[in-house]
């Protein structure tokens, strides 16, 4: 029945970390308030310990085996937060607060905000939600854009129960990205073999959006079988072919990839879509940097504008050519 000494002093440490939080310690850097354990998945972790996405797949010859791992995590859980003793059950109080604290930071909504016979009904009936561009943030490009992105006022109708994810959903279909960060990353997936997973979620701007470890998995796994190339119950194998924004008035980020299996050529905004990397790209594009830079531009100016920098760009670089081969001695353009 013995566990990892780990495991155990990972839970006694959450018991603890959960009595200094109970105890106002939090200003004294030694507590966590309910907002941080929700950032930091602690309850996902949780349960991702005493419940194992892989526990009902994979080897049949392993499932015993998996069983039994399985029931000695709960046997050290229990021993750390149980009704046994009064450090178990005060642990496990604590843990119970804790946890609809975190459940509180999301759905905690006043459903009487406007007239108490509403009852429920607030929480379905759409609100007009607008957004504006907020300035400020530090290496911020924005204040560059175009006028009428500046300016520009984003509205319609939302649940109240609507989600941040949604939101950012939302506003990445309609405004360009300018971080030099994500699209140095969209720079580098040209040639790479990615998986996409069927729900569309919100990717952060800057990083790119990383898949859950269980996804991960399943989509290596899927990748390693040759399963899940082309069937709608597994992750969505495909090379990516190319990246470029959108030659229209709204810019957006967009992928080429061929999916595995059917050879189908698609556009996708990765933005928007959960997926993960399986295989870099064997053969990187060339001048990277040079490349964002291009697409930064891009973003920034607009594309009527843009078309009309690239020109002056090519001006300012024929120029320049033309100087350093004087400079040289090379002369005319053909003695180079």
């Amino acid at each position: 029945r013995g566990l990892p000494s780990a495991a155990k002093d990972a839970l006694l440490a959450l018991r603890e970390a959960l009595k200094r939080r109970e105890k106002g310690e939090i200003e004294l850097g030694e507590g966590c308030t309910a907002y941080e354990l929700e950032k930091l998945d602690a309850a996902g972790h949780l349960l991702r310990f005493l419940r194992p996405v892989n526990l009902d797949s994979g080897d049949a010859a392993l499932q015993p085996a998996m069983r039994e791992a399985v029931a000695r995590r709960w046997w050290c859980f229990r021993e750390v937060f149980d009704e046994r003793s009064k450090q178990a059950r005060n642990g496990l109080l604590r843990l119970t607060r804790a946890l609809h604290a975190i459940v509180e930071t999301a759905e905690c909504f006043p459903v009487w905000h406007h007239r108490r016979e509403r009852g429920l009904r607030a929480l379905t009936d759409a609100v007009s939600l607008q957004v504006r561009y907020l300035a400020g943030s530090k290496g911020d490009l924005a204040p560059s854009l175009p006028e009428p992105f500046r300016k520009q006022v984003l509205s319609g109708p939302a649940e109240p129960l609507a989600t941040l994810a949604e939101l950012m959903r939302y506003l990445l279909r309609l405004t360009p990205i300018s971080d030099a960060r994500y699209l140095s990353y969209c720079v580098s997936l040209v040639g790479a073999t990615i998986a996409l997973f069927d729900a569309p979620v919100v990717a952060a701007a800057s990083t790119g959006r990383r898949a859950t470890g269980a996804r991960v998995s399943a989509a290596r796994a899927a990748s390693a079988t040759g399963e899940g190339s082309a069937s709608s119950r597994g992750p969505l194998q495909a090379e990516v072919l190319g990246f470029e924004l959108l030659r229209t008035e709204l810019p957006l980020p967009v992928h080429t990839i061929r999916v595995v299996g059917t050879g189908e050529v698609q556009r996708v905004l990765l933005s928007v879509r959960e997926h993960v990397v399986l295989k870099p790209s064997a053969a990187p594009l060339s001048y990277p940097e040079f490349r964002t830079a291009l697409l930064q531009m891009h973003a920034v100016a607009g594309t009527a504008q843009y078309r009309s920098m690239l020109e002056d760009l090519f001006e300012a670089l024929s120029q320049a050519t033309a100087t350093v081969r004087k400079q040289d001695g090379g002369g005319a353009p053909g003695a180079a």
